[in-house]
């Protein structure tokens, strides 16, 4: 990921644990009423932690939150996701505290609290693939991006080249690599990529407000396949659409059994693009593919990084290819 401001907080979130007095506290501080059990963590991220938990008022989402953002920041993407509430945009609001900010503090860590949103997640339904595309049309189009300045947040995804450049420049750092013919090769895949981008103008890509980890799986689903709710917006900011569109294809392309055409009804699903977007469309996911790369030769392990870099390589070659050309672009 990219960073572009030092923090002060712990880099160990996953090994960071709270006792049940201070879930306490912090529902004492949230308004949330008294604790009536902790029900465990779910999974594992990279990035942040989260505890579901029971109050006497609801069940709720205790969020400790990685390096990715800060306080200030917090508070005015949290104003932002009420705009895009107010114009029927199904994001999930933190809740305030009792001094009316969205976060507090505990450990060295920013705690945000959010409702917990019943509902299904992702298992590559149709009709769950296609609300998906749509509800990021929506969410580009939600709000005008004219006179909005989102402070960024410390690390991001956000694969454009400027990006993408400061990504690689981290990654010929790495001392995880030693093979020099991987190196090479991932040396070849990037300048290959770069050298289409070259040939291309791409001035006048429309911008958003981008999610910038935009995937099925951070959506919640009703039981008819719309979506319920959408959820982690640690990386949101102004950038270009096409890089959010093609993040969410990489991931259902990467993870699905039937990759062309779940990735294609997605891809049809988002709506007409711009004769730019279109052609620069799968370079936008090539960039994606060399992110995956970058990103787990510096976490994981050595065998993860094998397999994201044998997979994303043939994923960039198909791309760069004359039928990569067209990717997502036939009638289903």
């Amino acid at each position: 990921m990219t960073s572009i401001e030092g923090g002060n907080i712990p880099n160990d979130i996953q090994n960071c644990e709270l006792s049940d007095s201070e879930i306490e506290k912090l529902c004492a501080l949230f308004g949330l009423g008294t604790l009536k059990k902790v029900v465990g963590t779910p999974g594992k991220g990279r990035v942040n932690k989260t505890i579901l938990i029971k109050a006497s008022t609801g069940n709720y989402v205790v969020r400790l939150l990685g390096h990715s953002t800060y306080g200030s920041r917090i508070n005015i993407v949290e104003e932002m996701l009420v705009k895009f509430k107010e114009v029927n945009v199904p994001v999930v609001n933190a809740q305030k505290n009792k001094s009316g900010q969205y976060y507090d503090q505990m450990k060295g860590y920013y705690v945000q609290i959010y409702p917990y949103i019943e509902g299904e997640t992702f298992s590559f339904k149709r009709n769950q693939i296609i609300s998906c595309g749509k509800m990021l049309r929506k969410f580009h189009e939600a709000i005008k991006v004219d006179d909005i300045t989102v402070p960024p947040p410390r690390l991001f995804i956000y694969p454009q080249n400027k990006n993408l450049e400061e990504n690689y420049k981290e990654f010929l750092k790495t001392k995880k690599i030693k093979s020099n013919s991987t190196l090479e090769k991932i040396k070849t895949l990037y300048t290959s990529v770069m050298k289409k981008w070259s040939k291309t103008n791409i001035k006048q890509l429309p911008e958003a407000i981008i999610h910038d980890d935009w995937h099925p799986w951070n959506l919640i689903f009703n039981q008819n396949g719309s979506v319920a709710a959408i959820l982690d917006f640690d990386y949101l900011q102004r950038g270009q659409r096409i890089f959010d569109l093609a993040y969410a294809i990489h991931s259902i392309y990467t993870t699905s059994s039937n990759s062309k055409d779940v990735a294609t009804l997605l891809f049809q699903s988002y709506g007409e693009l711009t004769s730019t977007e279109k052609t620069i469309f799968p370079l936008a996911v090539a960039n994606v593919c060399l992110f995956q790369i970058f990103y787990f030769a510096k976490e994981g392990s050595l065998e993860t990084f094998k397999k994201v870099l044998a997979e994303n390589e043939a994923f960039i070659n198909y791309l760069l290819s004359d039928e990569g050309k067209m990717f997502c672009q036939y009638p289903l």
